[in-house]
């Protein structure tokens, strides 16, 4: 039985003053202590201004209640073991964050396109000939911006989510022979649909534009959400010796995605509300004079628990039928005994990742389409963000990884580890499971499937520790000066080389209104042209171009990779013993040894498509640059 409690308070500056309503800007403040502080202004080009962290303050309390039961029971050949385990996850939050990020405290973008010349009703008739950041900043100091909001917490606070799991498993080791052994058994899990600590969680539905308050009138605890109670995860495994140095090891298993719901659902209408206001079109500002201010925030009545959601404040939801993804695991492992101590391995190793959670745009729209064409302003006039926790596609792993290691003995030790490895994605780019698409449209949606952003192609590690073979007891130099000065030394070698990660060459946006990112056009073969710094691009500017309009562009996400990685830590250490009870222990460690260059990707300079920008595709600054630590320890 175990039991976690873990607590944050983490508070801005100007938590205690509100400085928006004191610069007369009606609405930014509140009543609320957490929408005290400073508001944020937001200029395209520009560092912010303001509060910068728009999640903050947050006050959290986080409680884990665990139960597990383990039993095994051994009869002749078979071992088989049996559990229970129960996890009850509690969330305790007061922090006025989620949706699109608009803040506590009020928020304003300014974009280029408000102050643009514009003589009709479309950007065809604006001129778009000046894109510099000039545009933003005159915005802002005429008090116009393009976006407005703000977020607020309805009572009780803090808010509140439990997030349950049960799971059941058996397994049995069945040793066959004496040389082999079969591992074999199913686990069997079971996620209901979070709640709050006082009803069910919050749903929005596009049937009539509406959110459900679940626990509330004639919505049920669970939203009537159908959550499967057939999650079984069978796992095999098998081990055999083909000779007394030379073993066979492979296994294949299923684990189901744990994903907790309650994360995406945590901060939702009428619970949470977020103001998402903006202009009807990009270039005509949402207000025209600071001293308007944000609209106040009301709180709805739950009535029979099917409100009305106003049109610019974001939703979450997710779909009744709702289906949980799991991750096939296999590998395949040949390990043999060599000479010298030295034992060596090649594996096979691969998962594939099925219906993968992720979040989408419902409000998307259609290429060329502009707002008017996205799906819930078409229909309802809804313009605020409104996002699906959804099953949105399937990822994969390959990975071919070799090993050479040496155990400590006769004073040296080495591990040598080489893994060839490819993983795409098709839907979210990075590593996280609680991301977005970059092209929400479902008749592209196969244009997201893409190397992995944490994908590394190469990857070599080589570690060793060596006491030199000098000094008494030693091979060589048993006594004298030559042990005196030599002996004792201990030498270590982390060398690493591995290749870099891929990355996108993005674009102008295309006129969607929401849920589409743009990309560069490939218009001629990719030459890498291996420049570092300024001035010097890392691939040829010359095979991109800007896309035309209204289109996503050809060049596929990840189609570049930024540059390898060599880092080499070396260390020695010798202990010097003054007496029985005293010793000393010098330490000399050297971090990036060689003081080789280590570049990654700069994103701000790969944002842009024109060729004439002076950072288009160049590499950024090294990081990582040698450093030396040396070291004397005294014990007693």
């Amino acid at each position: 039985i175990g039991y976690a409690d873990f607590t944050t308070d983490s508070q801005p500056p100007y938590i205690t003053e509100n400085v928006g309503l004191e610069l007369g800007i009606p609405g930014t403040n509140g009543p609320k202590w957490y929408q005290s502080g400073l508001p944020r202004w937001n200029l395209e080009g520009y560092s912010d201004i303001g509060t910068l962290q728009m999640y903050m303050p947050y006050l959290r309390d986080d409680r884990n209640i665990q139960f597990t039961v383990n039993s095994n029971w051994t009869s002749a050949a078979h071992n088989i073991r049996f559990g229970v385990d129960v996890s009850l996850q509690h969330m305790n939050h007061n922090q006025a964050e989620g949706g699109v990020g608009q803040g506590s405290k009020g928020h304003f973008r300014f974009d280029r396109d408000v102050t643009r010349s514009c003589l009709g009703d479309s950007t065809d008739d604006c001129d778009l000939s000046d894109t510099t950041s000039r545009q933003s900043f005159a915005a802002f100091l005429l008090g116009m911006p393009s976006r407005t909001g703000k977020n607020f917490l309805a009572d009780p606070i803090p808010y509140t989510t439990r997030n349950n799991l049960f799971g059941l498993y058996v397994r049995d080791r069945w040793t066959i022979k004496q040389n082999l052994t079969l591992s074999i058994g199913t686990r069997w899990e079971y996620y209901p649909m979070p709640t709050r600590a006082h009803r069910g969680m919050e749903r929005y539905t596009t049937v009539g534009n509406k959110m459900e308050v679940c626990g509330v009138g004639s919505v049920p605890t669970d939203c009537g959400a159908k959550m499967s109670k057939s999650l079984f995860a069978p796992r095999v495994g098998i081990a055999y010796r083909i000779s007394d140095t030379f073993v066979l090891r492979a296994g294949y298993g299923i684990t189901i995605d744990p994903y907790p719901l309650a994360r995406d659902l945590r901060t939702n209408y009428p619970m949470f509300i977020e103001n998402d206001i903006r202009a009807e079109h990009d270039w005509i500002p949402v207000i025209t004079s600071m001293d308007q201010g944000i609209p106040l925030i009301t709180e709805p009545d739950y009535g029979n628990g099917i409100i009305d959601i106003p049109n610019d404040v974001f939703a979450h939801t997710f779909f009744l039928e709702f289906r949980r993804g799991y991750i096939q695991s296999w590998n395949v492992t040949l390990q043999k005994e060599l000479f010298s101590g030295l034992t060596g391995e090649i594996s096979y190793v691969a998962n594939r990742s099925i219906r993968g959670f992720g979040r989408r745009d419902l409000n998307y729209g259609e290429l060329g389409g502009g707002r008017d064409s996205q799906q819930l302003v078409a229909e309802y006039g809804r313009t605020a963000g409104t996002r699906a926790t959804d099953n949105i596609g399937h990822n994969q792993y390959d990975s071919m990884q070799a090993r050479l290691t040496r155990r400590f003995s006769g004073g040296w030790a080495v591990g040598v580890a080489y893994t060839l490895a490819k993983g795409i994605s098709s839907g979210i780019p990075g590593n996280t499971s609680d991301g977005s698409m970059n092209i929400d449209i479902p008749d592209m949606f196969d244009l997201n499937r893409q190397l992995n952003a944490v994908d590394r192609r190469h990857n070599f590690q080589l570690t060793n520790i060596w006491e030199l073979p000098f000094g008494p007891g030693r091979k060589y130099l048993n006594d004298g000066a030559g042990a005196a000065i030599l002996g004792g030394w201990q030498v270590n070698n982390i060398i690493s080389w591995y290749t870099g990660t891929p990355f996108n060459v993005g674009g102008s946006s295309p006129d969607c209104g929401s849920g589409c990112s743009g990309r560069a056009d490939l218009v001629g073969e990719i030459q890498k042209l291996n420049g570092r710094g300024p001035g010097t691009p890392y691939f040829a500017t010359s095979s991109f171009d800007v896309a035309p309009d209204d289109t996503i562009g050809t060049a596929a996400y990840g189609i570049l990779w930024s540059p390898r990685v060599f880092n080499w830590d070396f260390s020695v250490f010798r202990d010097f013993p003054v007496t029985e009870s005293v010793g000393l222990k010098f330490t000399a460690e050297f971090f990036n040894f060689t003081n080789h260059p280590q570049y990654g990707p700069d994103n701000d300079a790969f944002a842009s498509t024109d060729a004439e920008d002076d950072d288009f595709l160049e590499i950024g600054e090294g990081i990582h640059e040698r450093s030396i630590r040396v070291g004397l320890r005294l014990s007693f």
